[in-house]
């Protein structure tokens, strides 16, 4: 099982396959297994070396407890630039989903040298403070034992660890949404030099489609893609993960790899 001492963490990373260098970034509460595990294979087939780091505080790269301090997203940029730079890595092409587009974007703008091409599905552009309430619904989740019984699973944590780090996670979306501290993209799109697959569910049931538009709007070299009648986790579905990978495997094919 492949580690790397990253920044002081022992971050652990899936590494298989051979040929152009494909990096997968999960969301939060999850890992690179969880959320890309049943697309893992497909990438190999296609001949493509795949990369999917475990975030730290998740999966297999704690201790540490996760943490969401202010900047955290810059906190994990910088953990997965490092990991590419350890593995002496060409550019990348980046596939991230929820958080984990986010920070792909934030990659491409930050280390542009690092980063060939990024697929951001269900990515934030900004926090709102009339999107408040997206954030607020999700505490109701620690009450769902079967979502703590998941983390488990996925982080080995306990049931009192898995509910202070969805809080934490909740505390910190509310404190951008009020302007505590900033993210670092808004704003900062059009300074992303290389393309971008902006991907959405056309259900908008988490995210209003909204963020999408505004990333394929801003960055230069930027495709809308917005799948009809799906939702924020589709992607991670049997079904939907099927057409997923296809066309980002296309899109991948059409944009150097």
């Amino acid at each position: 099982m492949p580690f790397h001492e990253i920044n002081g963490v022992h971050l652990y990373y899936e590494d298989e396959g051979q040929g152009p260098p494909v990096l997968l970034l999960h969301g939060a509460f999850n890992t690179g297994r969880s959320q890309f595990g049943h697309l893992l294979e497909r990438f190999w087939e296609r001949g493509y070396r795949v990369i999917a780091p475990d975030l730290r505080g998740y999966g297999r790269s704690r201790p540490p407890q996760r943490d969401y301090p202010p900047e955290f997203y810059a906190r994990d940029m910088a953990d997965v630039s490092a990991l590419l730079t350890a593995l002496a890595l060409p550019p990348v092409q980046v596939v991230g989903i929820s958080d984990g587009g986010f920070i792909g974007l934030l990659l491409a703008l930050h280390h542009p040298a690092q980063v060939r091409s990024v697929v951001a599905w269900a990515a934030n552009t900004d926090w709102p403070a009339e999107e408040r309430g997206l954030y607020e619904n999700l505490l109701t989740s620690i009450q769902s034992n079967d979502l703590i019984e998941l983390m488990r699973e996925r982080h080995g944590t306990t049931k009192a660890e898995s509910r202070a780090m969805i809080q934490d996670y909740v505390q910190a979306s509310l404190d951008l949404t009020t302007g505590q501290w900033d993210a670092g993209l808004a704003g900062h799109l059009a300074a992303i030099g290389c393309p971008v697959l902006v991907g959405a569910g056309g259900h908008g049931d988490f995210l209003p489609l909204r963020h999408a538009e505004a990333q394929a709007r801003q960055i230069p070299q930027a495709d809308l893609w917005i799948q009809p009648k799906v939702g924020h986790f589709w992607p991670m579905t049997q079904e939907g993960g099927e057409v997923f990978v296809g066309r980002i495997l296309n899109w991948l094919v059409q944009h150097g790899g």
